[in-house]
């Protein structure tokens, strides 16, 4: 029995062997030192991940609402220079026959002041039913009317070009927005070159 636990005894594992020798290794402390690496650059990944994440969510609402006023605004435009083709052919109509647009007024006063309530008796209600501008525009002498429409050219064309600043400043806003995210995403590859080229320089 006393042979047996001689020679049993060596090939029991030691509690204080073989374990401290294999971690004091320079093998075992590379691999260490490699993992605590790959951890914090796991980490700032991950903050740069949720900064990423935060601004291409706040971008993408900016974005949103950009499209939703240009589109508007580009509607708006487009109202606005159909109107101001319509004020500039009556206002060159107006120019080329003066003398007709002259005596088709006269000839309507004459037939008004010959047919008192004519028009009121056929249809009463068709005043209201006229736009008050046309009617009030159709009343005025030919140089007043000329007058007013030009006035109200000179203001839509005006209103069109607020209309083109705002468009341009929705675009250069747009611009402004992506040239931030690709400085973002520029930063976020530097930090993890830079990290990549510690550890290369870790190691040697």
């Amino acid at each position: 029995m006393l042979v047996e636990s001689s020679l049993t005894w060596p090939s029991l594992p030691s509690p204080h062997g073989a374990s401290p020798r294999f971690s004091d290794s320079p093998e075992q402390k590379g691999w260490q030192a490699q993992v605590t690496e790959f951890k914090a650059l796991w980490q700032a990944t991950e903050v740069e991940r949720d900064r990423l994440t935060e601004f291409v969510s706040v971008l993408q609402k900016r974005v949103e609402e950009s499209d939703g006023k240009l589109l508007a605004s580009e509607r708006k435009l487009q109202e606005e220079r159909q109107r101001a083709v319509v004020l500039e052919q009556h206002v060159e109509k107006m120019r080329l026959e003066p003398g007709r647009a002259a005596g088709s007024q006269r000839a309507t006063s004459r037939s008004k002041a010959g047919l008192p309530g004519a028009n009121t008796r056929h249809n009463p209600n068709g005043s209201e039913r006229k736009d008050p501008s046309s009617s009030q525009l159709s009343s005025m002498p030919v140089e007043s009317q000329m007058e007013e429409l030009t006035t109200r050219l000179a203001i839509q064309a005006e209103e069109n070009e607020t209309l083109r600043a705002a468009l341009g400043s929705a675009l250069r806003g747009k611009e402004k927005d992506f040239r931030m995210y690709h400085e973002t995403l520029a930063q976020v590859k530097s930090i993890f070159l830079q990290a990549l080229r510690q550890q290369k320089a870790d190691k040697h």
